[in-house]
Order: structure tokens, then C-alpha cells, then sequence
């Protein structure tokens, strides 16, 4: 069943919250048109879905359940690049996942080559 989450998940970031925030990076390059609105809705919407996330690991450990996973690799990748964008105060489960999930050594070994 962890799998099964696990897809679930990693599919959910992808889809619903990478997805529109590259749509909103891509539009804030291109100088040729204005795009702010479009902008602000996209990152409202990626950043809107953490209320989910944060109801999500209430009761566990990783995205999935108990165990580290894709899903949270992806999670993380792109919860540190709006980091100062969320709502923290509003997110205390999504900041203590944040926290396992950076305190892992694979992880910090894999943020120190960038």
C-alpha cells in the first residue's frame, strides 16, 4: 500500500505543484508580454495545496507512510524552492517533514552538489 501512496503522491507534486510553478517561472522570463496575473494564480494555486500536504503528515512520518520515498524527493525539491513563499505558520506538519527530509544524509549529500 506504501507504493501505491508513494505514487500517488510523487504524481500530486508533479502534477499539481511543480507543474504550475514552472508554468509561473517560465512566464516571469519572457519580457516580450505582461504575465503577472497568470503568475499569481499559478503560484496560488501550487501553494494553496499544502494545506493537503500538511493534513497528509499529521499522523506520518513521509509522504507515503513510514517510509522515505520517491514522493518525497520530489516533495522536498520543490517545497525548498517556495519555502519562503509558504504559509509556515499555518503548515506545522509539512515543516517537521521538511526537517526529517533534510536531515537525512543522502539528502544533504545531494543538496551540496548544487
Amino acid at each position: 500500500m506504501e507504493r501505491a501512496r508513494a505514487l500517488e503522491w510523487l504524481f500530486f507534486f508533479v502534477t499539481d505543484v511543480i507543474a504550475p510553478s514552472l508554468q509561473a517561472f517560465v512566464l516571469s522570463r519572457d519580457t516580450t508580454a505582461a504575465h503577472g496575473d497568470a503568475i499569481h494564480r499559478l503560484n496560488e494555486r501550487a501553494l494553496a495545496l499544502y494545506e493537503h500536504v500538511d493534513r497528509r503528515l499529521a499522523d506520518r512520518p513521509f509522504l507515503a507512510g513510514n517510509a522515505f520515498t520517491l514522493a518525497d524527493i520530489a516533495g522536498f525539491t520543490i517545497t525548498t524552492a517556495l519555502e519562503a513563499q509558504l504559509p509556515w505558520d499555518g503548515l506545522p506538519h509539512a515543516r517537521g517533514w521538511l526537517a526529517r527530509v533534510g536531515a537525512r544524509p543522502a539528502v544533504q549529500r545531494g543538496r551540496s552538489m548544487f
